[in-house]
């Protein structure tokens, strides 16, 4: 199957059955999250357009969860762009932005699928038999720490293997990834949020 081919499918898997609202923050997330630079401005807008038009903060929720749902689904390719963009910035000598492109759906299937539907199951299997995990912090901390570890691993191999890296230069490309990756989620979720707001 080709890798568009299994990114919808990966894709479609998720929304169907999300386990975690990864790539689908709701409202509660996108103004209250601490480690989200745009939190305070959307947590304005939010206020200004509930006395606008004169609703509930939670009437206000639900429109605005239900259609960043529908435009989360349409707007998550946008992730496999920005992030080809981080890959050319990180290999200069891969002439072809198609290459890029390539990997950058091989790593949101393999984000969806491993990442966040494998370890959603995990964390939910060990969450009903262990009470440390159900703290919120040691659960989030959980989630990360298994995301850093499987997205390694993912860009060590891609490292080695498609783009050709010795050693210790997949260790320091795979970190430039990483921390690539962490961006273009957050320049994501920013811009979820404020399509969805001008949307509504």
């Amino acid at each position: 199957m080709k890798p568009i081919s299994l990114f919808f499918l990966a894709n479609l898997i998720y929304f169907l059955f999300p386990l975690f609202n990864t790539f689908n923050s709701n409202l509660q997330t996108q103004i209250k999250s601490p480690s989200y630079i745009h939190s305070g401005l959307a947590k304005a807008w939010v206020n200004e357009e509930v006395a606008k038009q004169k609703i509930t903060f939670e009437e206000y929720e639900m429109i605005y969860n239900a259609k960043t749902n529908e435009l989360s689904k349409l707007f998550l390719i946008t992730m496999v762009f920005f992030l080809a963009f981080f890959f050319v910035l990180i290999h200069p000598k891969q002439d072809l932005f198609a290459d890029h492109v390539t990997v950058g759906l091989e790593l949101m299937t393999f984000t969806i699928l491993s990442a966040v539907q494998l370890q959603g199951i995990l964390i939910l299997i060990i969450h009903e038999y262990s009470e440390i995990l159900q703290s919120e912090f040691v659960g989030e901390f959980a989630i990360s720490l298994i995301s850093l570890v499987l997205l390694f691993y993912f860009f060590f191999g891609v490292e080695r293997n498609f783009y050709g890296s010795k050693k210790w230069r997949a260790v320091i490309n795979s970190i430039l990834c990483l921390a690539s990756f962490t961006i273009v989620l957050y320049i994501y979720r920013a811009l979820l949020f404020f399509i969805t707001f001008w949307s509504i």
